[in-house]
């Protein structure tokens, strides 16, 4: 019986979604310069940006950043509640900064953590929407670094490239946040009202994703 009781409490332990908490990357510069270092920190919690603890290393999967024209793998160090890292920008084009978690025993991964580099050079340009196409994914359809305070922006929800009908968790800090569902076009509107890093925030069943950036774009006070 006793054998059972604790076979119970792992068996539960393993369903459990990855995403009872959020995940997040933060770049010390979401507009960087063409062959700038990129400064990260990925960690979890309820409290962002506020680390909450150390995710494990053996669920983190991949970490990389993506743009239409590569992908390049970069190395995460424990530093405290996070994993921090480092890694170039040498393709002057928007991209991805993407942490993939996923348990030994899955499948398909359990979450998409992404932070949305955009490069100076298109400030003053219409921004080609890019998705990775496959995973959880929130899309801005507007440039980012064109949005302003009180300025309204659509973002659009997408599992494996498909548009899915869920609902997105807006979050500024721990008291600041806002929930609101999609249309059947996996699409929401969501009005900047205040400045500051962002975190959005969504699941699909089993798998959860989060989008982090700043509005207006801004170097936050980061340590190395």
């Amino acid at each position: 019986m006793k054998n059972l009781k604790y076979g119970l409490i792992l068996l539960i332990g393993m369903c459990l979604p990855i995403y009872s908490h959020f995940y997040w990357v933060i770049a010390k510069n979401y507009s960087p310069k063409l062959k700038e270092t990129i400064y990260i920190e990925v960690s979890g919690g309820h409290n962002f940006p506020k680390p909450g603890f150390l995710i494990s290393k053996t669920i983190i999967f991949k970490s990389r950043i993506i743009n239409q024209e590569k992908t390049t793998n970069f190395v995460l160090n424990k530093s405290n509640k996070q994993w921090i890292g480092k890694t170039n920008f040498d393709i002057n084009s928007m991209s991805f900064i993407e942490i993939v978690l996923k348990k030994k025993y899955d499948k398909e991964p359990r979450y998409y953590a992404r932070a949305i580099l955009l490069p100076q050079k298109d400030k003053q340009l219409n921004m080609t929407l890019f998705t990775i196409g496959k995973g959880l994914e929130i899309i801005p359809q507007k440039n980012l670094l064109l949005i302003k305070k009180n300025d309204s922006c659509k973002f659009q929800i997408m599992m494996d490239n498909k548009p899915i009908k869920t609902t997105v968790r807006v979050i500024r800090t721990k008291n600041d946040s806002t929930l609101i569902g999609t249309d059947k076009s996996g699409i929401i509107t969501y009005k900047f009202i205040k400045s500051g890093r962002y975190i959005f925030t969504t699941k699909n069943q089993r798998i959860g994703a989060s989008l982090t950036f700043s509005i207006p774009n801004t170097n936050f006070i980061f340590k190395k």
